[in-house]
């Protein structure tokens, strides 16, 4: 009888009414949140998605700010990431439940993230009357800039990425980069903030932060289309490169069964024959498309140098390879174990290397695995257990230079950046998205390569193992592409490009003079805060 009379206890509801049931303002921005990205693609949302939180959360405690900054950030990140339950139940033995308890686990580190923040944003607006729209947009970009590093970094779609759906205001990603546009963004979610409570509750209203937001958005849009003519005319005076992209369609779980291989390779073979009859002078393959490691010491094996010596072509290709050791006393072994991509002659010799530097975590390695190690007893292995290359360089094409980056990779904008300030004149970007399946992921993926392309002004080329396979245009436009999950090779066109970007000479300067901006910020008001409760305890 106890039992039951506290399970229907009218205080005990309320509370779990309050935490849920009226928690509707963080469960309307998670979703309007996840439609500024793909496939929805309601990159206009961005400016106004976070205020039905903020109205509910400015207007309550810290603590019920912190909670539905939590509930937000947990189901926006759900919403946008539900895709790792089909890659971690597919591709490894975690069953399908456990899979979900992961994607929530890590959704809930996410959602910290957001909990914290506004949290911080209610200490210092209501108890230390700091204007909102200071300390709001530097906190978002503190927030999302700490997410490229922290536990190896996991900057996938973050705000400023909604703007590469917005047009023209989307160039601007060659200028600050997609932390100056989320702080655009985040800017934009105060004023119109401030719209409703000027509307619903007789506040002032904001004039001046909405002359502001109105002439940076006129200024953006304006940049947008001057920047796009100049752009386009670089374009045409580029030296015109014609290339194939190959596009295997081989599922996750059967690259590696040595009884797929020579169909594989086979596939490939037929894929690569019909574009270099079509004309391309560069074939490109997709990330570890051969599936064989190849000794670097060696010559290449056959079974990697077959489609050049076969087409008479250049074929730029991903295969896993071993290189070795400097230190041959490494505990690691004597060879380093390497995500890589080759460029090869027409002659079938292997002309330049590059070799992964971001990889994906638990996926191409463990993070912390000698701690892994201790706790297991025994040696963890990852799924194909890489190391980072550690080095960053160009790919000698004779008809012009270029610069490879592979898979994810592409989700950090300062690695992009870094190798086309080598000296490129296109980007190529080879990735195997088997792992995602049918699902949003792909197409976020793509965005994310398209944005580098605007930051860096370069043409991008894609090869997929699975799609999406084509080309990407300096301003971002999709020139071709391929459909998910369908055997096909494509021929298109590129242009060199000699244009250069602020972005590609500052990088994320905007992201550093915010995250020391909002570090000062915070502690004067602690310090303040501080000296304020000291005097009052003195009194």
């Amino acid at each position: 009888m106890k039992n039951s009379d506290h399970m229907l206890d009218p205080g005990r509801w309320q509370r779990w009414k309050r935490l849920l049931i009226e928690s509707w303002p963080a469960y309307l921005t998670a979703v309007l949140y996840v439609l500024c990205f793909p496939r929805a693609r309601l990159g206009v949302l961005g400016f106004v998605c976070f205020v039905p939180l903020l109205a509910e959360a400015m207007e309550k405690s810290g603590r019920r700010a912190m909670w539905l900054g939590f509930i937000a950030g947990l189901l926006a990140n759900v919403l946008k990431l539900y895709w790792l339950v089909y890659t971690i139940s597919h591709y490894s033995p975690i069953p399908f439940p456990v899979a979900v308890l992961i994607l929530l686990l890590m959704c809930s580190f996410l959602g910290l993230f957001w909990a914290i923040h506004f949290r911080l944003v209610h200490w210092a607006v209501k108890e230390n009357v700091m204007p909102l729209w200071i300390i709001f947009p530097i906190g978002w970009v503190f927030f999302d800039y700490t997410l490229t590093w922290i536990l190896g970094g996991f900057p996938w779609e973050i705000l400023g990425c909604a703007a590469f759906h917005i047009p023209l205001l989307d160039q601007g990603f060659d200028l600050v980069g997609e932390h100056g546009l989320g702080w655009v963004l985040a800017f934009g979610n105060v004023v119109f903030y401030e719209f409703w409570v000027w509307y619903k509750r007789n506040r002032p209203f904001p004039f001046f932060k909405s002359i502001l937001f109105t002439m940076m958005i006129l200024v953006g849009l304006t940049y947008g289309a001057v920047r796009t003519t100049q752009v386009e005319e670089a374009m045409k005076a580029g030296k015109p490169i014609k290339v194939g992209m190959l596009q295997g369609n081989v599922e996750q779980d059967m690259k590696w069964k040595p009884e797929n291989r020579d169909m594989i390779l086979d596939d490939y073979a037929k894929l690569a024959q019909y574009v270099a009859d079509q004309g391309a002078e560069l074939i490109i393959l997709p990330e570890t498309a051969i599936p064989r490691r190849q000794d670097r010491a060696r010559p290449l094996h056959a079974e990697v140098s077959r489609y050049a010596l076969e087409t008479g072509k250049f074929v730029l290709t991903g295969v896993p390879s071993n290189k070795v050791r400097e230190d041959r006393t490494d505990p690691r072994g004597e060879y380093r174990r390497l995500n890589s991509a080759v460029l090869i002659s027409p002659e079938g010799k292997a002309m330049d290397w590059y070799d992964k530097n971001k990889l994906v975590p638990f996926g191409e390695f463990i993070p912390k695995k000698h701690w892994l190690n201790k706790l297991a007893g025994k040696r963890v292995k990852g799924t194909l257990d890489f190391e980072s290359g550690g080095n960053y360089n160009l790919f000698y094409f004779p008809p012009a230079p270029f610069a490879v980056f592979i898979c994810y990779e592409a989700v950090y904008p300062n690695i992009v950046r870094r190798l086309n300030n080598l000296g490129a004149k296109f980007l190529v970007t080879i990735t195997n998205d088997a792992w995602f399946g049918n699902t949003s992921a792909p197409y976020q993926h793509w965005s994310q390569v398209a944005i580098r392309a605007i930051e860096n002004r370069r043409y991008i080329v894609r090869a997929a193992n699975t799609g999406i396979s084509g080309i990407i245009d300096p301003l971002g436009h999709t020139v071709k592409s391929t459909p998910l999950y369908r055997q096909t090779a494509e021929v298109g066109t590129i242009y060199t490009m000699n244009i250069r970007t602020i972005y590609g000479q500052i990088g994320d300067l905007v992201a550093y003079i915010v995250v020391y901006l909002y570090l000062c910020v915070l502690s004067v008001l602690a310090v303040v805060a501080w000296r304020q409760r000291k005097k009052r305890e003195r009194a």
